[in-house]
């Protein structure tokens, strides 16, 4: 009996169950921010005084873009289980059409418009340009990130602007005290003015066999991979295969993976979901014997939140501190 046939036989309570766990909720939804300062003053366009930011899905389909809201469209269409779950998650006082208005980049149906509830989904951005606090230029275009709680940015490789190779959130310290940190904490403040809702923010970091602590258990050979093939064939299989090298760092990885999912769990941490799989939310306690980078995270942190407590002694600021709640992902 296949699973088609197994799906029809059950009840409508069961029905809906398993489209819920199918939507991926809470979801993690992709875009990419263009931050083109130069282009708002040379466009006649643009008003005066403002910067207009431009948003796009990065890419125009999966597996390139493993988005949540493109596996809910397809869900939608299965039968009316699969759509009430739909209606719930993309009709609701919370869901917002997720497209920058005077985009190149127009959909050209209903379809194809990104919808994001913001309750309950993360938001990701690969950033282009450098952005710049609204109390300095405000936004053009202030719907398209109005109601957004939260999101995240990729902590191991902040996108670089187009036109010079420097990173997009550089430091804009007047002494460059964090000219050598991947994020300063003045340009992370004017990226978050642009989310007037916004309650957490995450970095992300991917879990991959350069980014964690070598295994301590697993003895990693030392011979070539062509080596290795050589040496199997010769024993025509009589012995169980000696392990790679890449086979033991995926073994690793996995083994690391399956404690942040455990950890989350149990403490009930965030859990984020997108087409390539989950995101756990970390503690400071749980990555410093598996990270690498793991003092390099921790302090960028402290580092935002200090900057706070700092501003908040200026007085006459000019401009209200925007404080959210700081916190890593980690994914495969």
């Amino acid at each position: 009996m296949g699973s088609g046939e197994v799906y029809q036989r059950l009840v409508a309570d069961l029905k809906f169950e398993v489209w819920e766990r199918a939507s991926m909720v809470p979801g993690v939804h992709h875009f990419k921010l263009v931050a083109d300062l130069m282009g708002d003053i040379m466009h006649s366009m643009t008003p005066r005084h403002t910067q207009s930011l431009k948003l796009f899905p990065i890419a125009n389909s999966a597996p390139e873009d493993p988005s949540a809201w493109r596996e809910r469209r397809k869900l939608r269409k299965v039968d009316k289980w699969s759509r009430l779950i739909w209606l719930q998650l993309e009709q609701g006082p919370s869901a917002k059409e997720f497209w920058t208005r005077g985009s190149k980049q127009i959909p050209s149906s209903f379809e194809q418009c990104p919808i994001v509830n913001c309750d309950y989904d993360l938001v990701t951005f690969r950033v282009v340009g450098y952005p710049l606090g609204t109390w300095i230029r405000r936004l053009a275009n202030p719907e398209a990130f109005t109601g957004l709680k939260r999101i995240a940015v990729d902590f191991d490789h902040p996108r670089e602007d187009y036109s010079r190779r420097k990173f997009v959130f550089e430091c804009g310290c007047y002494d460059r005290k964090h000219m050598f940190d991947r994020y300063c904490p003045i340009s992370l403040d004017h990226f978050f003015s642009y989310f007037p809702q916004l309650e957490k923010f995450y970095f992300i970091v991917k879990l991959i066999p350069k980014a964690v602590t070598p295994a301590a258990h697993i003895e990693l050979p030392q011979e070539s991979r062509k080596e290795s093939r050589k040496r199997d064939r010769k024993c025509k299989m009589k012995e169980a295969p000696r392990m790679t090298r890449a086979q033991a760092g995926k073994r690793h990885v996995e083994g690391i993976i399956a404690k942040f999912r455990q950890v989350a769990q149990r403490e009930e941490l965030d859990d984020f979901e997108d087409l390539n799989g989950h995101y756990y939310e970390v503690r400071e306690s749980d990555t410093q014997e598996f990270l690498l980078s793991h003092a390099e995270i921790w302090s960028q942190i402290r580092a935002l939140k200090k900057f706070w407590r700092e501003q908040k002694t200026i007085p006459d600021l000019g401009r209200t501190i925007h404080e959210v709640e700081l916190g890593v992902l980690v994914c495969l």
